[in-house]
């Protein structure tokens, strides 16, 4: 996944606007914000639609930024806080969003393993990304204030293969016993979401249980 959108500070947005006569609500992250002429043009990209939109800050009713709930009615309020930022050196931003995606990070070697193990059987099923979400909600209780649509995204784009999957693996010795054996059971949980457990689902968890015994947790698929 092109993780670029997630490393903005205003990444975590929605965005009510006018098209076609009616209102559109969107979430989404801000790229870009800069004016032409005597009009001012936000760039955005939509996370459900996957793909970038320019907008013409007359079309744009209001924006609420879903990490804080701060709402920006009339729009242009969060042109000072998008350039403010913007224009902050790296060494000082300290804030709220950066340490929520920093949280969301440190479980990102869990994510890829919980991915690959439910899309191995050719796809990965909306039952399953659902599952995944709520295990990295259980792990870190901050990321319930990404927008459901942050985290789908994230999940449904991330499309790790097999080698990400074995590095992803090796990340996670420094995991506790416990740690471990709590992801075994989730990949187990998330594999059989969809009432099935296929050959090569149970072929990945059982890689996964090797890692356990490196540990010295030994146990069995029938024990899960």
């Amino acid at each position: 996944m092109n993780e670029k959108y997630c490393d903005l500070p205003f990444y975590n947005m929605q965005i009510h606007f006018l098209e076609k006569g009616a209102i559109r609500v969107e979430e989404a992250a801000i790229k870009n914000i800069w004016q032409k002429d005597t009009g001012t043009f936000f760039d955005i990209y939509i996370y459900r639609q996957k793909k970038s939109q320019v907008l013409d800050i007359s079309y744009i009713r209001s924006i609420i930024n879903l990490n804080n709930n701060k709402s920006y009615v009339p729009v242009k309020e969060v042109i000072s806080d998008f350039f403010t930022v913007k224009n902050t050196k790296p060494n000082e931003k300290i804030s709220e969003d950066k340490g929520l995606l920093r949280a969301f990070r440190e479980v990102k070697d869990d994510i890829v393993i919980l991915s690959f193990i439910a899309k191995c059987d050719g796809e990965l099923l909306p039952i399953k990304v659902k599952a995944i979400e709520d295990y990295i909600i259980k792990v870190k209780p901050d990321a319930k204030f990404l927008s459901d649509n942050y985290l789908k995204t994230y999940i449904t784009n991330l499309s790790p293969n097999e080698n990400d999957f074995y590095q992803a693996m090796e990340n996670i010795k420094s995991k506790s016993p416990q740690e471990a054996l709590n992801l075994v059971r989730e990949a187990v949980k998330i594999s059989t979401s969809d009432g099935y457990f296929d050959y090569y689902e149970k072929l990945y968890v059982a890689e996964l249980i090797q890692v356990l015994r490196e540990f010295g947790v030994s146990l069995k698929l029938d024990s899960l």
